[in-house]
């Protein structure tokens, strides 16, 4: 009776284990394809792109109207997703 429950509960961390290693997978290849598929523009070339001002651009990510989705050191980086939210964001 106790080797039946414990092969039982062998089976179900097996089971558990399996699923959650999956997950991990399928989450890791999600976040792989993601990334490797955005491109992200720095500060120069986002002020290009919207014929702003430095300033203006640092201005508008201090209120949160053009958030970075990344780091390089410093230095943010900017999906073509965040700078759509940026322009759609006015009110014409």
């Amino acid at each position: 009776m106790e080797e039946n429950f414990i092969n039982f509960l062998n089976l179900m961390a097996d089971i558990v284990a399996n699923r959650v290693t999956e997950q991990i997978k399928h989450t890791f290849d999600s976040n792989k394809q993601e990334s490797s598929s955005m491109k992200l523009y720095t500060v120069n070339q986002v002020c290009d792109m919207l014929h702003i001002s430095k300033s203006k651009l640092y201005r508008h990510k201090k209120e949160g109207r053009l958030v970075p989705v990344s780091y390089t050191g410093r230095n943010p980086l900017f999906s073509q997703e965040s700078i759509d939210n940026y322009l759609n964001s006015f009110v014409y």
